[in-house]
């Protein structure tokens, strides 16, 4: 009987320490998280820029990507990709309110062939809600992939969307990503491109 109870036991402490690192309970196939960012101050004015643009590394095929971002230092606000979802922990912090992912009343519909990038007037704090479907469960954790500290989660994924709004809930901009060639973005009338 001791003996059985000592190889459960080993077993168990096995199983715990050769689990994979994503298979923690807070692992998931969907990443959907909303966080309170900071904007930047341009000219009397509070300003978020957002684009939408194609990646291209050498000897692969172009991707679709699509940021927030801002003039503080380090500005980046958040992003996707086909293959992730991140947001900067310098400027945004978790929040429990939570934005729609629609188009409704904005403007827009495929990426352009080319880098687009709109500049929309904002408050000082915003809303950006990030959500990625993963093939494989996966979590969000920190990373400093440019020096500067950042939550990602990484991996292939079926669909990601970025929100983008007041604290109110009025949507300023809404991106979405779904493989390497259906890409969408859609921005407030009063987003103007740069």
């Amino acid at each position: 009987m001791r003996r059985g109870v000592a190889l459960l036991s080993a077993l168990a402490l096995a199983s715990v320490i050769l689990a994979p690192a994503n298979a923690r309970e807070d692992a998931s196939r969907i990443v959907d998280r909303t966080f309170l960012c900071a904007t930047g101050y341009v000219g009397g004015i509070y300003q978020t820029s957002v684009e939408s643009y194609w990646h291209v590394p050498p000897g692969k095929r172009r991707t679709p990507s699509a940021t927030a971002s801002t003039v503080l230092t380090n500005g980046f606000l958040g992003g996707i990709s086909p293959t992730s979802v991140y947001v900067n922990r310098l400027h945004c912090k978790a929040a429990k309110s939570k934005l729609p992912l629609t188009t409704k009343g904005l403007r827009g519909g495929a990426f352009s062939p080319f880098n687009t990038e709109f500049d929309c007037f904002t408050p000082r704090r915003l809303l950006l809600r990030i959500r990625g479907e993963f093939v494989r469960s996966t979590t969000l954790h920190t990373a400093s992939p440019f020096g500067y500290p950042q939550l990602q989660a990484v991996g292939a994924t079926t669909q990601t969307e970025l929100s983008l709004g007041t604290l109110k809930g009025k949507l300023i901009a809404y991106a979405s990503i779904a493989g390497a060639k259906k890409a969408r973005l859609f921005i407030a009338a009063d987003c103007q491109e740069d």
